[in-house]
């Protein structure tokens, strides 16, 4: 009969002391008021006009970031139709007509080397891609 006592009284102190670092630990969070990390999103803003994009000015310009970064691209076409592709992350902005713009936001979670286009018609044959440069 000790032995079953003994037994129970075990179990109950287990189960004490697990509800006890349970409450422990959801106190800290409430107590010192944390919020979560604010994520910072990277927001890129491109136009596509003729043949080209741009980003401040630059045509067809390198966008760089960090591996894990948050990232916002929103492509205004200003002239003509045109669409912006980043396979390897499944950005896709649809094609947009003159006047319409399209945000696209993922995370960059792969290092490298990749192309963005424009898959209307003949333009990434005619030069309208850039380089989306991911690093460690």
């Amino acid at each position: 009969m000790n032995k079953k006592i003994i037994a129970l009284a075990i179990i109950i102190l287990l189960a004490m002391g697990g509800g006890v670092a349970w409450q422990s630990i959801q106190s800290d969070g409430e107590m010192n008021g944390e919020d979560p990390p604010e994520v910072e999103i990277l927001t890129f803003l491109l136009t596509a006009e003729g043949r080209e994009f741009y980003l401040d000015g630059e045509e067809n310009p390198d966008i760089v970031v960090n591996q894990g970064d948050e990232v916002l691209i929103e492509l205004m076409s200003e002239e003509g139709v045109h669409d912006l592709i980043i396979d390897e992350f499944g950005v896709d902005t649809g094609q947009l007509m003159e006047g319409e713009s399209e945000a696209i936001q993922f995370t960059a979670d792969r290092v490298g080397e990749f192309e963005y286009y424009c898959s209307v018609g003949t333009h990434r044959a005619d030069g309208m891609y850039g380089n989306f440069i991911v690093e460690e």
